[in-house]
Formats: C-alpha cells, sequence, structure tokens
C-alpha cells in the first residue's frame, strides 16, 4: 500500500492510479486513468529489485525500441518513465484474456483458434525481428487475446529484463524461471540469439494450444532444460489425432533442436500454416461462470459467487445442480507459531467446505497443479503461489487467511481474493484472548464471508455448523492424528485420536476415526465399538460429518454393504455435492459390481476437477481399468503418469494384471531395489513379483518372494491375506507348511485397551 501511494503522487500529474489488478516474479499493474487522453490504462511498475539491477538508462533504450513497434498483433507502449525510483511503461488496457488464462480453463484449444492464433503471433514477430527486435519470452502469459485475435505483449522489455536477470541471477547462483518454452541455445546461456528463438518458443505455445501441456515437463527444472536439449516431444497427432498432419509437421520444424533447422523465418512459419486447411466455424467454447459486482456490506467488501451449473455433455451427469466452486486456501501468513497457524487452516477449510457456497482443493488435489506449474510438491501454498495455481486451473478465487499473535491476544484476518487480477473482494475478521477461542474465532470470520456471499448468489447457505469440538488442544491431536493416518502410521495415529477423547470426551469425529483404526491393525470388535460412541453424539458432527460416519458405519461392517453405501453416497452428492461425494459414489459402484460405472464417475470428476484426479483417485482409477479390461487405456495413463512425475507410483501392478510376466519382474525388482521405495510399495511388489514366479512355474521362488512380502507389510488384512497364499505355494511346491510366525486377529474383546 505504501508504494501504490508513492506511485500515485509520482505519477499523479499524468495518470490516476485506480487499483492493483495483477502482480507477478518482474512486475505489478495497475489499472489507470490516462488524465491527457482519458483512456484507461495498465501502468507496468518493475520490481524494485530488478529496477535496481536493470537501471532507468539501460531499461528507457529498451522501452524506446520497443515503443517503435507498429503492428496489429503487438500491443503497443503508450508512455514510460522513470518517477520517484520507479521503473514503470504503460500499456493499453485489454479487457480480454490471456492464453494461459483461457489454456487453463479449456486445456486444449479448437484447432482452428490455435492455428490462427499462431499465424497472426507469427507475423507480429516476423515485422519485430525485422527490426531487430528479439522477444525471447513468448508464452501464453505473454499473449492477449481480445475481439478473437492475438496479442503480444511485453515487446523489447524482455530483453533488458533477462540481462538484469542473468546478472542478478549469476550473483546469486540460482537458475531462470520456468523453462517449458526456451530455446535449446537460450536454455545454454546462447546470448547471441536470433529469431529463431521465438520460433521455438512459439512452436512450444501452439504444441500446448493443440495437446493441452508444453512438449516437455518435469517434476525440476534441470530436467525441462535437459528434454529441450536432447529429447524429441511426443507426437501431437498421437495425443489429439484431430490435428492435421501438415500442421504437426509445422510444430515438429519449428521444435528443431537445431536453429539451421527451423523455418529460416517465421514469416516462413505463417506461411506454412497458411497452406493447412481451412479453419472450420469456430465452435462456441464454455464460459465459465464469472464474479459478480463487488458490494459493500455492514462496511465490509464483499463479492458474490456465482455457482457451477451441472457438467454438460452426452453421457447422463451424476453432478448435483449448484455444485460449489472451487477455492484454494492459501497458507495462513502471519507471526503466530507456525503449528498454530496450520491448524487455524484446517479449521478454516472446514468451515468454508461445510457452507455449501464453495469447496477448497485439499493437498491431494493440489498436488496435479503443482506438478502442472512445474513446482515441487513441497512447495508452500503462499498466497502468490495459490493465485498462480487459480489462473491455471480456471479457479476464480483464492481465500488468503493471516493470523497475528501479540501476547496473548489472536487477531483473525480472512481475505477472498481474485485470482487473476489479485484485488480484494471482502474482508472478515475476528480477535480473541486466548487460543482456544480460535476455534470459534475462525467460524466467525468464514461465516462473516459466506452469508453475504450466498445471499449475493441467490443461495441459502446452509446453517452454522456447531463446530466438532470446542477445545483447540483436541482439534489439533486429531488433526494430528488424521496426518499420521494418511501416511500409514495407524497405530500412532491410534494414540492420536485416543488423546483426543480424553480432552474430548464427546468427539465424535475423533471416536469414528479411532474405529477406523482398529480395523486396519486388526481389532474387529474394537472399531465397531468405537463407531457406534461416535455414532452415538450426533449433535457434534456437521451435516457432511454424519453422512461420513453412516459411510464409516457401514463401509467397515462385514457382509453385503454395496447398496447401503450407494444410497449414503447419493445422499452426499445431493445435499453435500463435492470431489468427495463422487469418490463415495464410485467406491460403492464397485461395491455393487459396476466398476465400468465407477470408472465413469471418476472420469467426470477428473475433467471438472481443476487439475485432474488425486493420486489416491488415480490408483482407483487405474486399478478398475483393468478391472474392466481396458488395458490399454490404463497403460496409456500409467506412462503418462511416469513421464510427468518421473517416478513409477505402481509398481508392477498392471503389467501383472496384463499377464506380462517378464515385464513384471523387471519392475518389481526395480522398485524392490530402489532405495526410496517405501517398506509398504517394497511389500506390495514382492507380492507382484512372486504372482510373476508363480504364473511361469517358478513356484519356490514365488515362495521366497512372498515371504519377503510377508516380512515387510504392516497391516493386518494384508498379512491374513499374504499368509493364507503363501500356504498355498508352499503346498504347491511340495513343501511342509512353515509356522509362519503370524496369528491374525480376527476378534478382540477390550475396546480401547481396556
Amino acid at each position: 500500500m505504501e508504494d501504490q501511494e508513492r506511485l500515485t503522487k509520482a505519477l499523479a500529474d499524468r495518470y490516476e492510479i485506480e487499483r492493483e489488478i495483477g502482480s507477478g516474479g518482474m512486475a505489478t499493474v495497475y489499472l489507470a486513468q490516462d488524465l491527457k487522453h482519458n483512456r484507461q490504462v495498465a501502468v507496468k511498475v518493475l520490481d524494485p529489485d530488478l529496477a535496481q539491477s536493470l537501471g532507468a538508462e539501460r531499461f528507457l533504450r529498451e522501452i524506446k525500441t520497443a515503443a517503435n513497434l507498429t503492428h496489429p498483433h503487438i500491443l503497443p507502449l503508450h508512455d514510460s518513465g522513470e518517477a520517484d525510483g520507479f521503473l514503470f511503461y504503460v500499456m493499453p488496457y485489454v479487457k480480454g484474456e490471456s492464453l494461459r488464462a483461457r489454456l487453463t480453463k479449456e486445456k486444449q484449444l479448437p484447432v482452428e483458434d490455435a492455428v490462427q492464433f499462431t499465424r497472426e503471433l507469427a507475423d507480429a514477430l516476423a515485422y519485430a525481428h525485422a527490426e531487430g527486435v528479439i522477444h525471447r519470452d513468448v508464452k501464453p502469459a505473454n499473449i492477449l487475446l481480445e475481439s478473437g485475435h492475438a496479442v503480444l505483449a511485453d515487446f523489447g522489455v524482455a530483453h533488458a529484463v533477462a540481462e538484469a536477470r542473468d546478472e542478478r541471477l549469476t550473483r546469486t547462483g540460482t537458475s531462470l524461471g520456468t523453462p517449458s518454452y526456451m530455446s535449446p541455445e537460450q536454455a545454454t546461456g546462447e546470448r547471441d540469439l536470433d529469431g529463431r528463438t521465438d520460433q521455438y518458443a512459439l512452436g512450444c505455445v501452439l504444441y500446448e494450444m493443440l495437446t493441452g501441456y508444453p512438449p516437455f515437463t518435469g517434476a525440476q527444472v534441470e530436467a525441462v532444460v535437459r528434454q529441450h536439449l536432447t529429447s524429441e516431444p511426443p507426437s501431437v497427432s498421437e495425443v489429439r489425432p484431430s490435428v492435421d498432419g501438415e500442421v504437426e509437421k509445422v510444430i515438429n520444424r519449428a521444435l528443431a533442436k537445431n536453429p539451421a533447422d527451423r523455418f529460416r523465418t517465421t514469416g516462413e512459419m505463417a506461411a506454412a500454416l497458411a497452406t493447412t486447411p481451412t479453419p472450420m466455424q469456430k465452435r462456441p467454447r464454455w464460459q465459465s461462470p464469472s464474479i459478480g459486482k463487488v458490494l459493500a456490506v455492514g462496511g465490509v467488501a464483499v463479492i458474490a459467487l456465482l455457482l457451477w451449473k451441472p457438467w454438460a455433455g452426452d453421457e447422463p451427469s451424476v453432478a448435483a445442480a449448484g455444485t460449489p466452486a472451487w477455492t484454494i486456501l492459501a497458507e495462513v501468513d502471519g507471526s503466530a507459531p507456525e503449528d498454530l497457524r496450520q491448524t487455524v487452516w484446517s479449521l478454516l477449510s472446514g468451515e468454508i467446505d461445510e457452507s455449501g457456497i464453495v469447496i477448497t482443493l485439499s493437498d491431494q488435489r493440489i498436488e496435479p497443479g503443482l506438478r502442472q506449474a512445474l513446482m515441487p510438491d513441497t512447495t508452500r501454498i503462499s498466497v502468490s503461489v495459490a493465485r498462480e495455481l487459480a489462473v491455471r486451473g480456471d479457479v476464480e478465487t483464492v481465500f488468503a487467511p493471516i493470523l497475528e499473535q501479540v501476547g496473548n491476544t489472536y487477531a483473525l484476518r480472512l481475505r477472498v481474493l481474485h485470482a487473476e487480477r489479485g484485488e480484494v473482494l471482502g474482508t472478515a475478521q475476528a480477535r480473541t484472548v486466548d487460543r482456544e477461542g480460535l476455534v470459534s474465532a475462525a467460524g466467525d470470520v468464514v461465516d462473516s464471508l459466506v452469508s453475504t456471499l450466498s445471499a449475493q448468489a441467490g443461495v441459502a447457505r446452509r446453517p452454522r455448523p456447531t463446530a466438532i469440538t470446542p477445545s483447540l488442544e483436541a482439534f489439533q491431536v486429531w488433526r494430528a492424528g488424521q496426518d499420521l493416518y494418511n501416511r500409514s502410521q495407524f497405530r500412532e495415529a491410534l494414540r492420536a485420536y485416543q488423546k483426543a477423547i480424553r480432552l474430548d470426551p464427546d468427539f465424535a469425529s475423533a471416536w469414528l476415526w479411532m474405529g477406523v483404526q482398529y480395523y486396519v491393525i486388526g481389532f474387529p470388535d474394537s472399531a465397531r465399538w468405537a463407531i457406534d460412541e461416535g455414532l452415538e453424539r450426533p449433535e457434534r458432527l456437521t451435516g457432511r460429518g454424519w453422512l461420513d460416519a453412516q459411510w464409516i458405519d457401514w463401509f467397515y461392517r462385514p457382509g453385503e454393504k454395496g447398496q447401503a453405501l450407494h444410497e449414503i453416497a447419493q445422499s452426499m452428492m445431493r445435499d453435500y455435492p463435492s470431489d468427495r461425494s463422487y469418490v463415495y459414489l464410485a467406491l460403492a459402484c464397485v461395491f455393487l459390481g459396476r466398476t465400468d460405472e465407477a470408472v465413469r464417475i471418476l472420469k467426470e470428476l477428473e475433467t471438472q476437477s481443476p487439475f485432474g484426479l488425486s493420486g489416491i483417485d488415480m490408483n482407483n482409477l487405474l486399478y478398475w481399468l483393468t478391472g474392466i479390461g481396458e488395458f490399454q487405456e490404463a497403460r496409456e495413463r500409467w506412462l503418462e503418469i511416469i513421464r510427468q512425475t518421473g517416478r513409477n507410483a505402481f509398481g508392477a501392478y498392471l503389467p501383472v494384471s496384463a499377464a506380462e510376466w517378464d515385464e513384471a519382474e523387471r519392475i518389481a525388482l526395480e522398485a524392490i531395489r530402489n532405495p526410496e521405495s517405501t517398506l509398504a510399495h517394497k511389500a506390495d511388489q514382492w507380492r507382484r513379483l512372486a504372482a510373476a514366479n508363480a504364473a511361469r512355474g517358478r513356484v519356490r521362488d514365488a515362495v521366497q518372494a512372498l515371504g519377503r512380502s510377508l516380512e515387510l507389510e504392516a497391516r493386518p488384512q494384508n498379512r491374513l491375506s499374504l499368509s493364507r497364499d503363501l500356504l498355498t505355494l508352499l503346498v504347491a511346491s511340495g513343501s511342509e507348511p512353515e509356522d509362519l510366525g503370524f496369528s491374525p486377529i480376527v476378534s478382540d474383546t477390550t475396546p480401547m485397551g481396556r
């Protein structure tokens, strides 16, 4: 805010700064009124550190070069200068969207749109190159779409910025940013670049417009650069058969590793695209629901959100009308201790999800988005990262919480931000004089925002639920139990739930999840007792929590349960539609023997979720695809996941399912020898190896492999299954059944160990 006030004063004689409309690593963009010409403009102010590295003289020299470019597909520069230490340049305010924003919504563009945009951009680049200007940063974020045409922005600026960054980053020893569109010569640091480096980047952009992703991706920057230097991208026609062969030839030539093998100019590239089949009439594209009006109610600025509509398509959809919109809840900033901020994040997430207006993306659903953005899975979801992911995933809003602590007083503030523009659309805050008050404070700030959002969206919000526990300490311990359960540390999770119950004996969710842990470690009687205790406390469960409780109740019962689970999932889909309700409905279909329907439901979720399926959901989809004989699709998805992540989380499952025994043995041994494999994964791969050996008549080898699996397996239910398989193989091999040293517990009589 201080910088904006300084800027406003510095430019007051020429521009009236209205508000910030965007920010990134290079600059902050403000919407302003050009006082002389009475028009709206975008004022872009360089990052202070970057401005210092660049220097006013070099910046103004490069801007002067760009200002002389006049082309219908190049965004012109109106003005530039230095004011009170700020380096800025002024461009027209484009009310359309960036190509990046459209790609995050649609993933793949119609072929005719992609070809048209590329021809327009190639023509613009050809003109600039003839004027001696190389862009150096052609990428979807720098391409604006207005009235059905493409316009290239930041011309001339990128050259100066790249040099300044090179100098600064050489000093710090760090690498440049996302390399998805860098030519091999640019990636290796060559300084004497020509227009063919822009041609390569434009080829990458065309590839992404047609396939939905850049030609090379990876978890690490170095892996992407290596592919630019040494690898050929997957064939466009294999990913998308509808792409004409002539278009693919243009892409392949533009992406040649050696600049001499590319088109001599981007003008030649544009001409080659002009000979491809005449574009068909443009198809209407789906428009995402937009942000409504910003209103002031009770002194708090708030925003009306439109709800999702049911999924469109020829196949019948399981989606309910009025499905809530996605949002991303950034990690909690502020001066409070980290563990307390993490706890408040969980409290806020639960309150937001219960509202029925928006649904937060869980960590598991954000991970694929991090990979798509070439960020490590461990990336902190700061507000800036949340906004970047939101734009990529066509998520309109980001919730940004801050928790400050001064002595024993805590101040919690929650803002709603427009993901792309960055403007604050709503704010609520609450204070408490002790830690325990944070439970109600989290509910207060969400309730304040959501109540108004629901009113403006024309949808009645659900009544604010009773807190699942009034004890912050009990909630923290319960949350720790959830984390332990997700890491398969079941006995440690059990102890956490037991402690949470000692802190709050009526904590229904802790009772229910303690029952789940008892079941997993082999104590079904204790599991039933704990689950029943949780069900007896419905007043401490939210509406969705009660349906979750019924699901747990039936899921962990012996005998037939498919129909009951299906009815619970349908109720959840009707009353609390979310990604979880889709997964529950798919699982229920599997219990009913309708695996093909379960596959369709997960594919529908994959299409509509901002970043596709989570890792667990993808696991299920692959298993179910093999279960209905769709081995080819399962294999293609499996290979694509390996390509994206650089690791094989599924091991030898697919080769075993397809009876490809030699391949199964190779992959299983590779996973077993990998020092990064978990014990659970190694146990599973020993079991796959045993199957491959037994199928080829190598029964004794299979016995040894099953024995190793049994040594590593910690889950009682799996150990019981392994023991039965091992006994069968021992008999088949002509050996005497051995004492396996394991007696699976199928019943117990001492709930909670008492």
